[in-house]
């Protein structure tokens, strides 16, 4: 068994999940994800037990995100201040 990270989101607010599970491969790793979030969308599954980064600097390690949910670009490029 392996450490995974799967990521996905909630369609009805946009919530960003990062379930971490174990699993034999990256595409049964879907499945135990799944079981945990039933109501989520998955898009990624990543080897290891990711987190976060701290203050999303990129000498903290982990994985950035755009905020608590998702973001589409037209916002991302309108507050190009928040993302520079």
């Amino acid at each position: 068994m392996n450490k995974i990270t799967v990521l996905g989101f909630i369609e009805n607010n946009g919530q960003i999940v990062m379930a971490h599970v174990t699993a034999d491969d990256l595409q049964a790793a879907f499945l135990a994800a799944a079981r945990k979030h039933p109501e989520a969308t998955f898009v990624a599954s990543l080897p290891g037990h990711l987190h976060e980064s701290e203050g999303g600097k990129v000498e903290h390690g982990g994985i950035g995100f755009p905020g608590e949910g998702v973001v589409d670009a037209e916002i991302i490029l309108e507050q190009d201040d928040v993302f520079s």
